[in-house]
């Protein structure tokens, strides 16, 4: 195959492609603190359902917390709150990977043809053009745009 060199219209669009990639997650970090509750109120049918319902609900302090580390699972929905930082961002990834490919659009540079030697020319590029502060705070680095597209190989 031709070695072609990418032009600066190519490398902006890939550098903006992994940062728009990445972007779900940089959002999920900057708003884990500006998060609300919201309820919904029951009907008057489901206040009757629920509440032959409620003397099988495990809640604090009504002596049957012993009972919730046996949940088979059910009502649980994807969108679940628990784990660490990192594993919801990790299955924000993944969640965000998996969407991307079920639209036929692949994740990874090396189906696009480009390796490592592609991201030097990249960093290079974006070193060279000046463009040292990406990112909404200005904190991705060409260092950090490295990381970002050595992981998107």
């Amino acid at each position: 195959m031709k070695n072609r060199k990418l032009s600066a219209r190519a490398v902006v669009s890939l550098m903006l492609s992994a940062i728009l990639f990445c972007m779900p997650i940089g959002a999920f970090f900057a708003n884990r603190t500006n998060t609300i509750e919201v309820h919904a109120e029951d009907t008057a049918e489901q206040k009757t359902e629920s509440a032959s319902d409620a003397e099988n609900t495990v809640t604090p302090g009504n002596g049957r917390e012993e009972n919730s580390g046996t949940d088979t699972g059910e009502g649980k929905t994807e969108n679940s709150t628990e784990g660490t930082t990192e594993e919801k961002a990790d299955k924000a990834i993944a969640k965000t990977r998996e969407f991307f490919e079920s639209l036929g659009v692949s994740t990874h540079l090396k189906d696009y043809g480009l390796g490592e030697e592609a991201v030097d020319k990249i960093v290079k590029q974006l070193e060279d053009h000046g463009m040292t502060r990406l990112g909404e705070k200005g904190d991705v680095t060409p260092e950090v745009a490295r990381e970002i597209l050595t992981r998107a190989l």
